[in-house]
């Protein structure tokens, strides 16, 4: 497939992008990483009549170190979080998500914010934004807005961006340290898709502050209030076996190919028990130490 006719313009600032998209008269989509939107293009799911390339874009890469957290370019690309130091060190969770988006070939390419900004439903970066309290910084030719992550993600491929307004940088700020996490997911091959995913986070124990996201089981990604509320306090042990009881009625499960909706609540449910079950054991090794 080759896709439709379409301009193509590279600014080399954020002024320039910015206006370029705030330009009515054209549907202008922005091209980050490119691994998304190229297969669009080419299968003619996107058809826009002008692609702004944000590649040379220096302002929108890197990760800074502010008091209250560290902000990350929304055009930095996923092999460049995983070498650096500092955001591993205070995000281990990055850490362990990292390997597991795609292929090392597509992490030398996508970036951050062009895998929120497209909020497919099985992606794992929206989950973890989530998980981490992170705030989405989103920039227009009237200002900024930082939008909470829970609020940014709305539906399929739908987000809170207003017409004429990027993505520009994450906050994530600080957690207590040390975190205890857990992230699994089910694909049928390593680097697909997730057929079903869990992120979880806590501050202790006790799952003070518990932190659960879904992803690949609903139309979008988002935090599990229900069991959030239902297991918080709870010591981890404890909450694993009640995991093993849940219905999970409340999730709004769609079936998908031959992925009937008992199969992807048995896949709910089992990540579940396992993500507790690690939380549980994670917190047994920070009490020896």
């Amino acid at each position: 497939m080759k896709p439709a006719s379409f301009a193509y313009v590279r600014p080399n600032s954020l002024d320039e992008a910015l206006q370029l998209l705030s330009d009515t008269a054209l549907d202008s989509q922005l091209l980050a990483g490119g691994q998304s939107m190229m297969p669009m293009l080419n299968l003619r799911m996107a058809r826009p009549d002008r692609l702004i390339d944000l590649s040379h874009i220096s302002d929108l890469r890197g990760v800074a170190r502010l008091e209250q957290g560290l902000e990350i370019g929304a055009m930095t690309r996923y092999a460049d979080l995983a070498a650096d130091a500092e955001l591993a060190g205070h995000f281990p969770l990055f850490r362990a998500v990292l390997p597991h988006i795609a292929h090392i070939a597509i992490r030398n390419r996508g970036t951050l914010g062009g895998s929120l900004a497209l909020a497919d439903p099985a992606a794992e970066m929206p989950a973890v934004m989530q998980a981490l309290d992170a705030v989405i910084i989103c920039q227009s030719q009237s200002g900024r807005r930082r939008i909470a992550a829970a609020e940014f993600f709305l539906d399929l491929y739908e987000t809170a961006l207003q017409d004429g307004e990027m993505i520009r940088s994450v906050f994530l700020p600080w957690q207590a340290a040390p975190q205890l996490f857990s992230f699994a997911e089910i694909a049928r091959r390593h680097g697909d898709y997730a057929e079903a995913g869990l992120v979880l986070r806590a501050d202790n124990r006790q799952l003070d502050n518990l932190r659960l996201v879904w992803f690949g089981l609903e139309s979008s990604q988002r935090r599990d209030t229900v069991l959030e509320t239902g297991l918080a306090g709870q010591p981890a042990e404890t909450a694993a076996e009640i995991a093993a009881s849940q219905d999970m009625q409340h999730l709004e499960i769609a079936a998908e190919g031959d992925r009937a909706v008992g199969y992807k609540t048995q896949l709910a449910r089992s990540l579940l028990k396992r993500g507790l079950a690690e939380l549980a054991e994670k917190s047994r090794e920070k009490a020896k130490k």
